[in-house]
């Protein structure tokens, strides 16, 4: 019997959850068939040997032997035994999901229309408008939010058409808004995350979800539905090639003015569209997104939504720090990194994390010598290694150092070998852009216009390629 459903089943139980299914099989209301005894007996034979089931005395014919000690055995008894056994368990885990949701909502629904059932007008009357106090009070909005809406109006609808006189509107008007609400937001919020996805991972998209994304629905009024609102501008910055900078703050603001009705995971998830469509639009040398970027972070700190546990992850830590280097807010970043030294989560622990963003910070200032006495040579976070290796080259560049062609040359060895096992393609190749291009730099005259252009041109033209701003600007300081 090692593996039959039922044992599998009765595996991703915790403790309490098999004590309980034993009054829920020992229940005469939920177990009530002819087969009642014998699934108490194969129950209690199995749950002896809970939570691994490895025992000899759990092979099918010792079972049967325990379970119809004198009768003759009867090919498939066992067998409808155990299925019915494992209807039970399934009908437990369902009764006890629906008991333990936190869906109160769904809870309300059922008995409204259990009290509709039992043709209790008055009660069924009294139950909808408890409903419609308690959970559409235009707070804590999402897109669930419109679903259970129009959930709540067709309700209200299929029960006013029972007793259609033909002098009301049956609810119907309401009913459709409900819809146009409900599949609005839907549409949009599916929408943004695949083309938020696309523009991360490459896929087709059928002609006709194409044009589907270029469709304003006129029936909503964006007025009064903040969430269609919201997904309309996201759609509007992930269809954009070049978002203008306003649209951002037009949202972040829209944001920050209906923090109140808005539920902290719908709005945790709204900053996350922005961080990373700002994100996307830097990478791909769009310096002005950086204020922007470095805007929303500090917001999402002061709301408490880039931390974990009341701690930062180091590179949530990093991330912030580059950004508020590039936005030219260096004395803010140093204060952060100070500020969260302490409050810094990976499964290694580190000072490499605080050296390393207080160096970026002093390389940022110019502080060249500053910065290599900070930077560790060995870290075990890979990614701030790189870093680490990466700003030790470029202060090697700025001071003229001589041992700048050795540091690259040692650079370019451990990316292309040593890195490989460990390091996923594009971060490999974003780090091979930069050493390729610096090479070329590096050979480069100062004056010599016409290659430092070409060089220009093939900085731009890479998909990916780190330390971007630094390589544009030193390109330019050579023409």
């Amino acid at each position: 019997m090692y593996k039959t459903k039922i044992i599998d089943f009765l595996k991703l139980l915790n403790p309490l959850q098999i004590e309980e299914l034993d009054l829920f099989i020992g229940s005469e209301y939920h177990n009530r068939g002819s087969m009642r005894t014998d699934t108490i007996a194969l129950f209690q034979v199995l749950k002896q040997y809970y939570p691994d089931f490895l025992h000899d005395d759990l092979d099918r014919e010792k079972v049967y032997k325990t379970l119809f000690p004198d009768k003759k055995p009867l090919k498939g008894k066992l067998e409808k035994t155990i299925s019915e056994l494992h209807r039970l368990t399934k009908e437990f885990l369902l009764v006890q999901s629906y008991q333990n949701s936190e869906d109160q909502f769904q809870k309300s629904m059922d008995w409204a229309r259990i009290l509709k059932d039992l043709k209790g007008a008055d009660n069924y009357a009294f139950q909808i408008e408890k409903i419609e106090k308690t959970f559409f009070n235009n707070t804590n909005l999402s897109a669930e939010y419109y679903y259970k809406k129009f959930r709540f109006e067709y309700e209200k609808f299929d029960w006013l058409t029972f007793s259609n006189n033909a002098k009301e509107d049956v609810n119907l008007p309401n009913t459709f808004t409900s819809l146009f609400d409900f599949f609005e937001v839907y549409r949009l919020e599916l929408s943004n995350f695949l083309l938020l996805q696309k523009k991360l991972t490459n896929f087709e998209i059928s002609s006709l979800l194409l044009q589907s994304f270029d469709y304003e629905f006129e029936f909503v009024d964006a007025k009064n539905n903040v969430i269609y609102d919201i997904n309309r501008r996201i759609n509007h910055l992930l269809r954009a090639n070049t978002p203008e900078v306003v649209q951002f703050y037009e949202l972040l603001d829209l944001l920050q003015k209906n923090e109140h009705v808005l539920t902290p995971d719908i709005l945790r998830d709204y900053y996350v569209y922005l961080r990373n469509i700002c994100t996307i639009l830097v990478n791909g040398g769009d310096e002005q997104m950086n204020t922007v970027l470095h805007q929303i972070q500090r917001d999402n700190i002061r709301l408490g939504y880039l931390y974990l546990n009341e701690k930062l992850p180091v590179f949530t830590l990093v991330n912030i720090t580059r950004t508020a280097i590039r936005a030219g807010n260096i004395e803010w970043a140093l204060e952060f990194i100070e500020d969260h030294k302490d409050r810094l989560i990976d499964n290694i622990d580190s000072p490499d994390y605080y050296l390393v963003n207080k160096a970026l910070c002093l390389f940022a200032l110019g502080k060249y010598e500053e910065t290599l006495d900070l930077l560790p040579q060995h870290s075990p976070n890979v990614i701030y290694h790189l870093i680490a290796r990466r700003t030790e080259i470029m202060c090697y560049y700025e001071l003229g150092s001589d041992l700048l062609n050795y540091k690259v040359d040692a650079f370019k060895i451990y990316i292309w070998r040593a890195s490989s096992k460990f390091l996923s393609e594009s971060v490999q190749e974003a780090n091979k852009a930069f050493v390729n291009l610096l090479f070329q730099l590096m050979s480069t005259t100062k004056g010599d216009k016409s290659r430092l252009e070409l060089l220009n041109k093939r900085l731009e033209s890479k998909e990916e390629v780190v330390e971007l701003t630094w390589l544009r600007a030193k390109i330019k300081e050579k023409m």
